[in-house]
């Protein structure tokens, strides 16, 4: 009796270590949702696998629905674990670790194991098989949960550059609104008031759904969520505040947790930059790939300008531009970039100037010379020689063609550079075709070239006398002797003043 109890044991060890093996450790109980993975375990917030799938992922009918076409992916390849093997392979070592730990083992100790044992074995097997078959139904999403991924898979496409897509987005929205006019509140599902949330933080119509929320049968915490949701769905900044106060997130799937971060940190006081940036710090680690990793991003962008984080705004644009180059809101960001570029030039902290001449490589050809023409134009405006002749000499040379434009592009590289030999600025820029240029820029070319016959020491013309600049050098002494530092305060002083 005791031969077969401890037997029994080993039977028990070998299924134990045949699991833990099989759920790779602290990794398969990752895996089966027992512990929180990375950018979840500060909130205790935990999707479904389709929750968190259905928007960093392309799925052929939600592109079909924002009329984009996505790649279609294979379906089969073996799963793979994080060894890279296949899954066969897997379950093969995990049943070769059973069968040794349960005493099989052709080279083991040596010990006969007699027919009790085997008797044993045969039992345990006998009552596993015996076991009733488990099945378990996933519940068929509802039309209003399938019209909320269709919205969530267009705007992720949006974020990729997919114009169908964003324009798509109106029209969702509007089916969006029919269905919830006409839905019962006491038969919405717990995943139907998930996805109500989803709805109104992703750009959904707010206008008739008091009721509906009020409503609703179920806990406090969920009415609460939804009621300060809706709130700053219309501006209601003090309700929204109220309501979302300490919410205790658990529970809630990954997407929606997500945008409550970003409304979480769009409610912050203003002054607050660190309850800001870590609210949309986590928005982006919960929604990774998605609309909402790419407005957070934005946002953050911003708040490093006003927190002067020179190594942040770096460290943004940088993953910006690895994931979102061709996002369909990328104006925004490239204006807030520009910007920066300035701010930080003003600091003298410049930005490091691969920085700048990758992200101009990188995002669209046309977006791309519009933004780096007027970075080199405000360059100029703001006396910001290096940054000026780094856009007109490396990066603005890469991006155009020959053409009109190249004539801006030497303008501003005369206007930085003229300093240095006005004689022979002067001259190329007399030779400019003015007939190419902008009217701001052939204003340009005049205060420029003005700027060069000053600091030769010529006499001013009568358009001069206006200027109250810095008192200039006695024009008998030669030009040679007037230093670089003061020819360029001179130059800097004169086109302000020109501006005014």
């Amino acid at each position: 009796m005791k031969q077969r109890f401890a037997l029994s044991r080993k039977v028990l060890i070998g299924g134990a270590a045949g699991l833990l093996l099989a759920g790779g450790g602290a990794g398969g109980a990752h895996m089966m949702g027992y512990l929180p993975g990375f950018g979840a375990g500060d909130q205790g917030l935990r999707g479904t696998l389709a929750d968190d799938q259905h928007e960093s992922t392309s799925a052929t009918d939600g592109a079909q629905a924002a009329g984009a076409a996505l790649p279609e992916s294979g379906h089969g390849d073996k799963p793979q674990d994080d060894s890279g093997h296949g899954a066969g392979d897997f379950q093969a070592d995990v049943s070769d670790a059973a069968h040794t730990a349960a005493g099989h083992d052709s080279h083991g100790d040596g010990v006969a194991q007699g027919h009790g044992d085997q008797e044993a074995v045969d039992h345990d097997a006998n009552n596993a098989s015996q076991l009733p078959d488990v099945v378990y139904e996933m519940p068929k999403p509802s039309p209003f949960n399938t019209a909320v991924r269709t919205l969530l898979r267009a705007q992720t496409l949006a974020a990729h550059g997919s114009s169908p897509a964003g324009a798509s987005q109106r029209d969702i929205i509007a089916q969006l609104q029919k269905q919830l006019q006409s839905m019962d509140s006491a038969t919405m599902t717990q995943r139907d008031l998930d996805f109500l949330g989803v709805y109104l933080l992703s750009g959904g119509d707010p206008r008739g759904l008091s009721g509906l929320i009020a409503d609703i049968p179920t806990g406090r915490d969920m009415k609460k969520l939804l009621r300060g949701v809706r709130a700053h769905a219309i501006g209601d900044v003090e309700n929204a505040r109220k309501e979302l106060a300490d919410l205790d997130m658990r529970g809630y799937s990954a997407a929606l947790g997500a945008r409550l971060q970003l409304a979480l940190a769009a409610l912050a006081a203003p002054d607050d930059i660190e309850a800001q940036t870590l609210a949309l710090k986590k928005a982006a680690s919960l929604a990774p790939g998605t609309l909402t990793e790419e407005a957070a991003l934005r946002r953050l962008l911003a708040l490093t300008l006003k927190s002067g984080d020179r190594g942040g705004f770096a460290m943004t644009t940088s993953r910006y531009m690895r994931r979102f180059p061709t996002s369909l809101y990328i104006e925004d960001f490239i204006s807030t970039f520009g910007q920066g570029v300035l701010q930080f030039e003003s600091l003298k902290r410049p930005v490091a100037h691969d920085l700048i001449d990758q992200l101009y490589s990188k995002i669209p050809q046309d977006l791309s010379r519009r933004a780096a023409l007027g970075l080199a134009r405000k360059s100029v405006d703001s006396g910001y020689r290096e940054l000026c002749l780094f856009l007109t000499e490396t990066t603005l040379p890469k991006i155009l063609d020959e053409g009109p434009e190249m004539n801006r592009v030497q303008l501003y590289a005369l206007a930085c550079s003229l300093v240095d030999s006005p004689a022979e600025a002067l001259a190329q820029l007399s030779d400019l075709d003015v007939a190419s240029l902008p009217p701001d820029d052939a204003e340009l070319r005049e205060d420029a070239m003005r700027m060069a016959t000053a600091i030769m020491g010529q006499d001013l013309t009568a358009d001069t006398d206006k200027f109250q600049g810095p008192q200039m050098p006695d024009s008998a002494v030669a030009s040679s002797q007037v230093s670089a530092t003061q020819q360029l305060q001179v130059s800097e002083e004169l086109l302000k003043e020109a501006r005014k």
